[in-house]
């Protein structure tokens, strides 16, 4: 291979799994450029997309610490990115601290925050910076940001559980969130956390976390706290090293929000360094870091001593309980992300988190939301590697038996480890023992000491009656074996459930026939307190607790929203963009123009207006997705609406930016309209 249409390739410079690297020309004008060419003779179909995103997002830069996409081409089934030459390489390999000494580094440090900047004012997330991905020129002294080919286009996105060898990213560099295996989504901040990793390795000459071992490296990124870099090479100033500790803070609202925060401490830093600034003692990194948007916080707010008891819960359950935990309140209170919050303590003993969600409109299909939550363990399992799912399927085939033919039947997946089973159709799901033998065993299989389980079951006012009789017979029976590791989590909208309702005569029940007190406990959440709100605006919003006007606005918001989290997130958005709330070198509000505003006081009537908003074909798409319930697939909704999954795609896509919808993962980038298609050549 010599040449590309256009263009002369001449010496390979780097080389991975996916893909391979040349130097070369543009020769109608002796250009020089470097080929990023698929290293697959050939490549999957979503890979020819990965590259057209890639080179479509980098296009859109024009930023002199971006390097230059220039051109797509196609080479024999590849396709090829070509991008400016400007001399570099890659910053690990071009930057010695012993050598270029630390104003360097700071000098090159506020050029990539620079250029990061930029990346998020595009709103895209880089999600793969790592010190292969900064390319410095030394002669120049000039950094520029590459590959784009894992970035987010969403403002916010999800990352399942899965293998962590196969996690989109970088593993060492990776943010807790990225993993997937937090109650968090990734947003900008997630490439901070990125950042503050690639500038531990390039002081200490080490990475803060290291192993032979992928999972201990996902456990480090999540629970472990590194090394101050201060300490690992004390010729780092305290000032850097609090800097990166900051940007690697395992919350991404601990970390800087901006850019502008991270350069301001920078060119502190350099100027102290200089002799050109004092050096403050107390100096607190991202004290004059203050963001112009709002973000709703990850963090929980007045849920404390509720997280606290389910984590307690999860403990007796590794020591061998099998415990039935009931967490009930309005719509939009908060259960779901309560209870997500166990997700931190389950990767660290190795279980397993699984969950399915009930549909108001599905009530007839029987055992529902436990297909979904076992389908997504199956999902998790087949990322491991191929001696774990073939101890797996040993495991499975042997406790399940001939059961395993009715499985099959409602798990199609559960192929996918056991292989073809010749499948059972004569089940009558809705009444047949067999199913619930079925399920009871393969429960069996995974609620295990070595790796605990955690079935939590959603909007259980929905629930089956055959998924009450299985809730029933897993937690009553004393028959069932009593060394399982099971924590069986239902949530449920108390306001919609009275005494005679199918779940509440079903939990009295269980109540009565078992013999454990402690089996079965409940939780219910209540609104937040005017506390609570006050502690969710000053870090929202980045002022201190007792800042003028704040109890007051605290005290309005609880009025209006009768404490409802999803509520207060939604109105105070709502407030932004009605510029009622506005930041002027800090947050400013005026309490009489908000309460005398147009801004709704219901929920409903708040959603509703904001959907509204939309252009009409995008609310049609949204409107049509809604009869599909509250998961939904492409095939399905490209179907009703009667368009290409391309088009289906792009139209739902500005119900993503909005937060409307939420992507379960990646694959939707594929089905983007691609606006560039007409710029590959032989495309």
């Amino acid at each position: 291979m010599n040449e590309i249409t256009g263009y002369a390739i001449e010496e390979k410079i780097y080389e991975s799994g996916k893909s391979i690297l040349f130097s070369g020309v543009r020769l109608e004008d002796n250009l020089r450029v470097v080929i990023k060419i698929q290293n697959s003779e050939y490549p999957d179909p979503q890979e020819l997309i990965r590259y057209q995103l890639e080179f479509s997002i980098g296009k859109g830069f024009d930023h002199e610490g971006i390097v230059k996409h220039i051109d797509i081409r196609r080479q024999n089934h590849n396709l090829a990115i070509i991008t400016e030459d400007f001399g570099g390489v890659a910053i690990r390999e071009g930057f010695n601290l012993k050598r270029d000494g630390v104003l360097s580094f700071l000098q090159y440090a506020i050029q990539i925050v620079d250029a990061l900047g930029e990346v998020h004012r595009q709103k895209v997330i880089h999600k793969d910076i790592n010190n292969r991905n900064i390319i410095l020129n030394a002669e120049e002294r000039k950094i520029k940001l590459i590959d784009f080919g894992i970035s987010s286009l969403i403002q916010r996105e999800t990352q399942s559980a899965t293998r962590p060898e196969v996690i989109e990213g970088t593993l060492l560099y990776m943010s807790p969130e990225q993993t997937g295996r937090m109650n968090r989504s990734i947003d900008y901040r997630s490439d901070y956390y990125s950042l503050g990793v690639s500038f531990y390795e390039l002081l200490t000459n080490q990475l803060p976390f290291d192993s032979e071992d992928a999972m201990e490296i996902v456990h480090s990124h999540i629970a472990k706290t590194p090394i101050p870099p201060k300490e690992v090479n004390p010729e780092i100033p305290e000032m850097l090293s609090k800097i990166i500790l900051k940007l690697m803070e395992k919350s991404a609202d601990e970390r800087y929000q901006t850019s502008l925060g991270i350069k301001k401490d920078l060119q502190y830093t350099y100027s102290v360094l200089k002799g050109e600034a004092e050096y403050s003692d107390d100096f607190i990194a991202g004290t004059g870091d203050e963001s112009h948007a709002f973000m709703v916080p990850g963090k929980l707010y007045g849920r404390e001593k509720e997280i606290e008891t389910i984590l307690e819960i999860y403990e007796k359950v590794k020591e061998g309980n099998r415990n039935l935990l009931m967490v009930s309140g309005y719509s939009g209170i908060g259960k779901t992300s309560t209870i997500r919050e166990i997700h931190k303590p389950i990767v660290e003993s190795k279980g397993y988190f699984i969950e399915g969600k009930f549909d108001q409109f599905k009530r007839n299909i029987p055992y529902d939301s436990i297909i979904q939550a076992f389908t997504n363990l199956i999902g998790q399992i087949i990322t491991e590697n191929s001696a774990s799912v073939a101890a797996w399927k040993e495991k499975i085939l042997s406790a399940l038996e001939s059961n395993i033919s009715i499985l099959a039947k409602l798990i199609p997946d559960i192929e996918l480890i056991v292989g073809t089973v010749q499948k059972d159709e004569e089940v009558n799901t809705e009444n047949s023992k067999d199913v619930q033998i079925a399920f009871l065993k393969l429960i069996q299989v995974f609620a295990r000491k070595e790796h605990p389980l955690v079935l939590f079951l959603d909007d259980l006012q929905w629930a089956d009656s055959a998924t009450l009789k299985l809730i029933y017979t897993v937690i009553a029976t004393e028959e069932i074996e009593s060394s399982l590791h099971l924590l069986l989590i239902g949530a449920y909208r108390d306001n919609e459930v009275n005494l005679s309702h199918p779940l509440i005569l079903n939990l009295e029940k269980i109540r009565k026939e078992t013999f454990e007190v402690e089996r079965i406990l409940e939780i219910n959440l209540n609104p937040l307190n005017q506390t609570d709100i006050e502690n969710y605006l000053s870090d929202s919003l980045h002022l201190a607790i007792d800042s003028k006007g704040l109890s007051d606005l605290a005290k309005l918001l609880l009025e209006k929203t009768n404490g409802n989290p999803f509520f207060i997130g939604e109105f105070i958005k709502n407030l932004c963009d009605a510029e009622l709330l506005y930041f002027d070198t800090k947050w400013t509000w005026d309490l009489d123009k908000i309460r005398s505003s147009k801004v709704t006081d219901n929920v409903v009537d708040l959603m509703i207006t904001n959907i509204r908003k939309l252009e009409s074909d995008s609310m049609e798409v949204l409107k049509l997705a809604s009869f599909l319930g509250n998961v939904f697939n492409l095939d399905d909704l490209s179907l009703i609406c009667n368009k290409s999954k391309q088009e289906t795609m792009s139209l739902l896509n500005v119900s993503m930016q909005e937060s409307f919808i939420q992507a379960l993962d990646d694959r939707y980038k594929f089905f983007l309209q691609s606006e560039f298609q007409d710029r590959i050549v032989g495309v």
